[in-house]
C-alpha cells in the first residue's frame, strides 16, 4: 500500500460514523509484521486509531500468519456467506482486486458481505507496475471505474490518490535501499522478482498513484 493511500483510506475512517463501520472486515490484510513494519503506515493510518478507540478489526487473509484472524479464499466457494457470518458493518478491501482472476465475482462477494446501511472501502493501484501476487491482471481503474461494479450503491468518496515516486520509497530506510539496489545486478538469484524490481525502477522519477473508493450500501 501507498503512504497517501493509507493516509487518505485513514482519513475517510475517521470521517465515516462508526456505527456504519465497526465491526470492520479487512479482506486481504495480509500478516501483523507487513502492516506495522514492513508498510508502517498501514497501521498508523488506518488501525492504530481503531484500535485505540475500542473498534473491532477482524484481519483476513489466504494465509495462516501471525496477525491473520480468519483465513479464507475470497474466490472459494462459499466464503461470501462464511466472511458475512462474522457480523461486520464495514469491509475494507485494499490492493487486491488486481491479484484476482475474476473481477467482477469478486467484487459480488464483497458486496454480498456488506450488510444493508454498511459500508464498503476499496483501494488499489491506479498507477503501478505490474507485480504478481500470484497474478496481476492489469486492472487499475478510476474510481468511476471501480464504482460501476458495485450497483446501487452511494458514493460517499473518490479519488485518484498520488504518490511518492520509487526514489523517494527507496531512501525511507536503509534497508529499503539495500533490498533493492543490490537485486539489479543479481537477477540470477530469483529472476521474477528482478523483472517485478527493474519494473519499479522504470517509476524512479515517475509517482506512483491508487484509485480509493468508499461506498455505502443502501438500506436502513
Amino acid at each position: 500500500m501507498l503512504i497517501r493511500e493509507a493516509r487518505w483510506l485513514g482519513e475517510q475512517l475517521q470521517a465515516l460514523d462508526p456505527r456504519e463501520v465497526y465491526p470492520l472486515l479487512n479482506i486481504g490484510s495480509s500478516t501483523h509484521a507487513f502492516r506495522t513494519e514492513r508498510q508502517p503506515w498501514i497501521d498508523r493510518h488506518l488501525f492504530a486509531r481503531a484500535r485505540a478507540a475500542g473498534h473491532k478489526v477482524t484481519h483476513v487473509d489466504l494465509k495462516h500468519a501471525d496477525g491473520v484472524d480468519v483465513v479464507a479464499d475470497l474466490e472459494g466457494r462459499g466464503a461470501g456467506e462464511m466472511l458475512a457470518r462474522e457480523g461486520c458493518r464495514g469491509v475494507l478491501c485494499t490492493n487486491m482486486l488486481e491479484h484476482v482472476r475474476d473481477i467482477d465475482a469478486t467484487c459480488a462477494t464483497l458486496w454480498s458481505i456488506v450488510p444493508p446501511g454498511g459500508t464498503l472501502i476499496l483501494s488499489g493501484p491506479h498507477r503501478y507496475p505490474r507485480h504478481d501476487d500470484p497474478i496481476d491482471n492489469g486492472f487499475r481503474p478510476t474510481p468511476d471505474e471501480l464504482a460501476i461494479r458495485f450497483p446501487d450503491a452511494q458514493v460517499i468518496a473518490g479519488s485518484v490518490i498520488k504518490d511518492h515516486t520509487f526514489l523517494r520509497y527507496m531512501t525511507l530506510s536503509f534497508g529499503r535501499f539495500f533490498d533493492e539496489f543490490p537485486r539489479l545486478f543479481t537477477p540470477f538469484r530469483n529472476f521474477p522478482k528482478w523483472k517485478e524490481s527493474m519494473r519499479r525502477w522504470g517509476y524512479l522519477h515517475r509517482r506512483f498513484a491508487a484509485t480509493g473508493l468508499v461506498l455505502r450500501k443502501r438500506g436502513p
